[in-house]
């Protein structure tokens, strides 16, 4: 997947399998959506660097999918996005039309011995099938694949450690699970961390 696409940077992150709806105003950015809606409905959402200058962004972003549209009350283009890849952005430019287009090389997923970790974490899947069921976790616009510790503790635990921080320790409260709850709490924040 070696191919030029649009960037959008934006002050949020979307990481494969979330869902996010966006309000597109920006003449340019609209123009953007209209380009790619005439392609095969993908573009990069990368985060927004902190700088004094014109528009930087992160090195490295997510392939999104449109997967739905529509015109708002207030005027504004709603689209709804699916991420599907993390890539990297390489030889970045502005096009004719103002907005960000750049080379585009997909991010391989480390490989993880879900085996081993489930051996050092005998828990964790019984803990996180049980997290899964909580109504507030059922609510998060991601997909839930229990069958790879790694794609758990990417799409599961790290979103909600960063997202929702004060909630997630409710959340984690009003689970019903065995007594060393708060240690594997703290043993998934730190396989998050590594």
């Amino acid at each position: 997947m070696n191919k030029s696409l649009p960037i959008f940077p934006l002050g949020i992150v979307v990481l494969p399998g979330n869902i996010q709806s966006l309000q597109i105003f920006e003449p340019r950015y609209l123009k953007m959506i209209k380009d790619v809606m005439r392609g095969d409905n993908q573009f990069v959402i990368s985060l927004l660097s902190n700088s004094n200058q014109d528009i930087s962004f992160k090195d490295k972003g997510t392939l999104v999918e449109i997967i739905d549209f529509n015109d708002l009350p207030n005027g504004l283009l709603g689209i709804t996005v699916k991420g599907t890849t993390r890539v990297e952005i390489s030889s970045a430019e502005i096009n004719e039309d103002d907005y960000h287009v750049g080379q585009i090389f997909p991010i391989s997923e480390p490989t993880v011995d879900d085996q081993a970790l489930l051996a050092k974490f005998p828990e964790l899947i019984n803990v996180l099938s049980q997290l899964k069921q909580h109504p507030k976790v059922r609510e998060l616009p991601i997909d839930i694949n229990l069958s790879s510790t790694f794609l758990i503790t990417k799409n599961v635990i790290k979103k909600m450690l960063k997202s929702k921080k004060g909630k997630i320790i409710k959340v984690w409260a009003n689970v019903k699970i065995k007594d060393h709850a708060k240690e594997v709490l703290e043993t998934l924040q730190n396989i998050v961390k590594n």
